[in-house]
């Protein structure tokens, strides 16, 4: 394919791409290009972005990231990054984050940076709630009360932390990774659990599990029910199961098999009553001692049906019971009957073949028992659940050095590792060897001190758990005295509270850290009470209002700030708390008695239940960051004017070249008593005007071009002060303060006068009643410490021409504009506003700066800083220039403005040159060509179509080495000149020009013997 279509498509994929893209400068990181997305993505048209550097759009919250990008992109051309970038953005959010990738592209005529900026914000948001969610079923799962376990073929892969305290671990890290069924399951239950499992990969639902037998980690015994899905785990089928411990209920279960049993058997020596019936249930026989308690024989009722004797309703428990007897089941139940509580048992009565011919029961009369037992039960219940829901040990234990323990509780297992009959009667080892050596003696004499009180005792202490573990315990006890006194043992509880203690010291290592934090920071903290009063403040805080903490502790801003500024500050502050948001402020205060600016962030402070209890604030002094601030948008500014001025100028000059030239030459072709020469003349005074004003023009933009040398400053000041004297009110005193030894600049001199005299004259006009003038030099060092707080200022060697007034002095708004071309506050016609302007101009082509200073009514100071040598010499005054001669040479004169050329060749013929001319640089390099051997100079105009003149003189050097060239421009700057000097130029002309200008130049010149050298 063609290159047009590739330039098109290339052009097409910049504007239509998804990403921000940014070409760029990789020597001066300047801006080149921008695409639609950037634009939007950045809040910034492409106008504002190109004013750019790449890294004041680009930032990295990753130390050193821009150094890092910058050696990526020079060493290998590429530079990728995925997290810890942002794009500046002109909106609400002032930076976005973005992936960045920067590619070398090979441009011509330059190599040029890519940066393809993408917007991650909605992906960092959702990995926030990705995060966040995680951590919601992670706390669930870590707090959940049941046992969770995942197992995929066989293997543990997740517990939570119930699960191993259930099978006595202690963390779940020592079950992942083992055999389930070797590791939680007795081998009995094995078969049945599988074969559910294996259902459960098949995809089928099966009911809750009754409960099954496990084992512990110390082999003792479980029983487990059970519930389980099928589920997902890293991409393959797993089972997701969750365990409740059921052991407790198990042995009540077996315990009530037994106790029923028993009472079988004590039947015979219990009151009872014991009958039978047949298959149609009429009453067989009935013995027992309990008749007697309802008033019945035996036997008296033998023939009747049950229904008579207990009514025909099927659904009364004991018919129900001796129906469901007839089944073949047995039956036992309690009922109440005739004023008693009766427990009954009914068994089937069988023959010899095993059928049912009837039901035997017997019932005891278990009025008194279940009094009792419902009693005790209640008594039972209560305990139970007091002691299971006991986050620790209970106790009873003798008073000996060993507390042999009489009574514990199972919560001992989960506080020291081993069961309770460990430790009863000191079978595999004592309490008060489980209790930490250094604590042993300080246990026993908080305990003998309380027992001597009779007053209950209260202790810390660390325990050594069977696996090692050091634990912090409490323990809260008292001792069982008799009715006279006797000791007879222990009781008390004791509870981990290992996690607290390291909590209080993790919370006061933190305060610490917190508190010395706060105490070494350079910005200012402050909290304040619900009433606004301050309850904490830090050091820089007393600093800046000049008190103590003690006495700004319990005061309110009225203590430290104006009253309005108070006010303020306590309706920002109630806003705060009825708005429960953080405010963001940029206000004034008064710090160390002065007026400063300070940025201020104030956040609600929320108690346990939420509720606001205070304000938090913090501030810091933004005071000089903002003056350079203003600083810098003043800077951008005045470049950007000074491009303009410099673009008005150039186009004058050109027109100008063209009027003053014809004038001058109509004025010499006529004779002195000619009726039009006045009218010429004054056409010609007015030109020069127009003339001086576009150089003023110049010297704002810098487009000047200097003949830099090095200048004695004070020997200006005596030139420029012998006229000053001379022409200012007499009642304004010049004073010189001059430094003896002051060092030597680099300056162009006539330039270095124009500064001056425009200073003066800025003065002068500032005091109409008189005043004092006051011109000091001296030489500066300065170092970082000098201009940190100056905008353009930097370190090192300079002459400062400091201008001094008594005047009237200006606002601060007029300040801003001083250097702005036809800026003025004098009246209509007293001043074009370019004075400064120049002023400003001509300082920065010097690689300079100025500084002012004033008030109303109380002056202004100028500084102007240049840079100085002490080893620069000033050198002496240059020789007036020879008279004019013409010649017969050869010129060769390249413009592209026609009036200007037709000038020059017009002006070159009177002093009898032959001239070609030639519209444009192309144009000039093909006359050159045909008359390579005929032409003695060139004339070029810097600035052409097609072909600049800097690339024509390059073009021309080619074809002959040796060719002399002058440039002639009314619109350049020192870099431009100092580039055409460097291919050999012979001079500079500068538009405007008078026919006498011209051919000085053009014959010096032609006279100059020496060769340039080629370059």
């Amino acid at each position: 394919m063609t290159d047009s279509f590739w330039q098109e498509m290339g052009g097409t994929l910049f504007e239509e791409a998804g990403d921000a893209l940014f070409l760029f400068d990789p020597d001066t990181e300047q801006v080149h290009d921008v695409n639609p997305m950037a634009q939007r993505l950045s809040g910034y048209n492409r106008r504002e972005l190109l004013e750019l550097k790449i890294t004041q759009i680009i930032r990295s919250d990753v130390e050193g990231g821009l150094q890092r990008m910058r050696l990526a992109f020079r060493r290998t051309g590429l530079f990728h990054s995925q997290e810890g970038f942002w794009l500046r953005n002109k909106g609400n959010t002032p930076w976005v984050p973005v992936n960045l990738t920067i590619t070398r592209l090979h441009a011509r005529p330059k190599i040029l940076g890519l940066i393809t900026a993408r917007d991650i914000t909605e992906r960092r948001e959702a990995q926030l709630r990705l995060q966040e969610s995680e951590q919601r079923y992670r706390t669930l799962f870590d707090t959940s009360m049941q046992g969770i376990l995942i197992h995929q073929n066989d293997v543990i892969r997740f517990g939570n932390p119930a699960l191993a305290r259930m099978f006595g671990y202690d963390s779940c890290a020592e079950l992942i990774g083992l055999n389930l069924w070797e590791t939680l399951i007795a081998p009995e239950e094995w078969p049945q659990l599988k074969a559910r499992t294996d259902a459960f990969y098949r995809g089928e639902q099966q009911p809750i599990h009754p409960g099954w037998l496990g084992r512990r980690k110390d082999g003792s015994p479980i029983w487990v029910q059970a519930t389980a899905s099928l589920i997902t785990w890293e991409g393959k089928p797993a089972i997701c199961a969750f365990f409740l411990d059921i052991t407790e209920r198990k042995v009540a279960e077996e315990a009530l098999r037994e106790s029923e049993s028993r009472h079988r058997v004590l039947l015979e020596q219990v009151p009872a009553i014991v009958w039978s019936t047949d298959a149609d249930l009429r009453l067989v026989s009935s013995i027992g001692a309990g008749l007697a308690v309802i008033g019945e024989t035996p036997n008296q009722n033998v023939g009747k049906l049950l229904t008579e004797l207990l009514g025909d309703d099927p659904e009364f428990v004991p018919l129900a019971a001796h129906h469901q007897a007839l089944l073949g089941e047995p039956v036992n139940y309690q009922t109440e009957w005739k004023g008693r509580h009766w427990h009954t048992y009914l068994e089937p009565l069988r023959d010899a073949e095993q059928q049912i011919t009837g039901v035997i029961g017997v019932t005891l009369d278990i009025t008194e028992r279940h009094q009792a037992e419902q009693a005790l039960r209640e008594s039972q219940r209560a305990l139970s659940t007091l002691m299971s829901n006991l986050p620790g040990m209970a106790y009873r234990c003798r008073n000996d050095p060993h507390w042999t323990m009489e009574i514990v509780s199972e919560g001992v297992t989960a506080l020291t590792g081993y069961r309770p009959d460990d430790l009863i009667d000191n079978r595999r080892l004592a309490f008060s060897d489980l209790i930490h050596a250094d604590d042993r003696q300080t246990v026993w004499d908080g305990v003998q001190a309380a027992l001597t009180r009779h007053e209950p005792y209260q202790l810390y202490y660390r325990l050594r758990t069977a696996g090692g573990e050091e634990k912090w315990v409490w323990e809260q006890g008292q001792g069982i005295f008799t009715e006279d006194g006797q000791l007879t043992a222990l009781e008390g509880f004791v509870t981990d509270i290992t996690a607290r203690r390291q909590a209080e010291e993790g919370l006061r290592a933190s305060e610490a850290r917190y508190r010395s934090l706060v105490e070494n920071l350079s910005h200012s903290i402050f909290l304040k009470d619900r009433e606004l009063r301050f309850v904490a403040v830090n050091p820089p805080f007393c600093r800046n209002f000049g008190k103590s903490a003690a006495d700004l502790i319990g005061k309110d801003d009225f203590a430290i700030a104006p009253p309005h500024l108070a006010e303020k500050y306590r309706a920002d502050d109630r806003r705060v708390m009825e708005e429960r948001r953080r405010l963001d402020l940029e206000e004034q205060t008064v710090i160390n008695g002065k007026l400063r600016t300070v940025q201020c962030v104030k956040t609600p402070v929320l108690d346990a239940q939420g509720e606001v209890i205070g304000v938090l604030g913090i501030f810091w002094d933004v005071t000089e960051q903002r003056n350079l601030e203003a600083q810098l948008r003043q800077a951008h500014k005045m470049e950007a004017v000074g491009q303009l001025a410099g673009g008005i100028a150039h186009d004058f000059n050109n027109l100008l070249t063209g009027i003053l030239g014809n004038l001058s030459l109509s004025l010499a072709d006529l004779p002195a008593t000619h009726s039009c020469r006045d009218l010429l003349t004054n056409a010609e005074l007015a030109a020069l005007r127009a003339a001086e004003l576009t150089r003023q023009l110049l010297g704002f933009s810098r487009r000047t071009p200097l003949t830099p040398q090095a200048v004695d400053l004070n020997a200006v000041i005596e030139e420029t002060i012998r006229l000053v004297r001379r022409t200012f009110d007499p009642r304004i005193e010049v004073r010189l303060q001059q430094a003896a030894d002051l060092w030597s600049i680099q300056a162009d001199p006539g330039q270095m006068g124009q500064v001056l005299m425009n200073l003066c004259l800025n003065a002068r006009d500032a005091m109409p009643n008189g005043g004092a003038l006051t011109l000091e030099t001296a030489n500066v060092r300065l170092d970082p410490q000098a201009v940190e707080k100056s905008f353009e200022g930097r370190t090192g060697d300079f002459v400062r021409l400091r201008v001094c007034d008594t005047g009237v002095g200006m606002t601060r708004e007029v300040r801003e504009h001083i250097f702005e071309p036809f800026f003025t506050t004098k009246e209509t016609g007293k001043g074009t506003g370019l004075g400064l302007a120049m002023v400003f101009g001509i300082v920065k082509a010097h690689g300079g700066w100025i500084e002012c200073q004033s008030e109303l009514t109380r002056g202004t100071t100028f500084d102007v800083f240049l840079p100085g040598s002490p080893q620069l010499v000033a050198a002496p005054p240059a020789a007036a220039p020879d008279g004019i001669k013409g010649g017969n040479e050869t010129i060769l004169l390249a413009d592209d403005e026609q009036i200007v050329g037709r000038l020059g060749a017009t002006i070159l013929r009177r002093h009898g040159y032959r001239v070609l001319s030639a519209a444009d640089g192309l144009e000039a390099l093909e006359v050159f060509r045909q008359q390579r051997g005929g032409i003695d100079l060139v004339i070029l105009d810097l600035s052409m179509p097609r072909l600049s003149g800097q690339e024509t003189l390059r073009e021309l050097r080619k074809l002959k080495p040796t060719v002399k060239v002058l440039i002639s421009s009314g619109y350049s700057s020192e870099d431009e000149m100092r580039a055409v000097e460097r291919e050999g130029v012979m001079g500079f002309v500068a538009k405007p020009y008078r026919p006498a200008e011209l051919a000085r130049q053009v014959r010096r010149a032609l006279d100059w013997n020496q060769t340039p050298s080629s370059s």
